[in-house]
């Protein structure tokens, strides 16, 4: 998990447990209200999953093949 990724949890599991209201998470993640709504919703289904980038890991879709690179080269 990132850094980025651990302080948004942290900052939603703050919003959850009541210590901040969801304009101060807002403010703090600098993101608007509706998507730390969103952040919310996925941390309490997900947990920690929630928070992670789910495009992690893939290739990007505009990326160019072995062949086409090697052509090029």
């Amino acid at each position: 998990m990132s850094k980025k990724e651990l302080k948004r949890y942290k900052v939603i599991r703050q919003w959850i447990e009541g210590y901040i209201t969801g304009k101060q998470a807002a403010e703090l993640l600098s993101l608007s209200l509706r998507q730390v709504y969103r952040l919310k919703k996925r941390v309490l289904e997900e947990d920690e999953n929630g928070v992670i980038h789910k495009n992690r890991g893939r290739k990007p879709a505009h990326a160019l093949s072995e062949d086409i690179r090697q052509k090029i080269l």
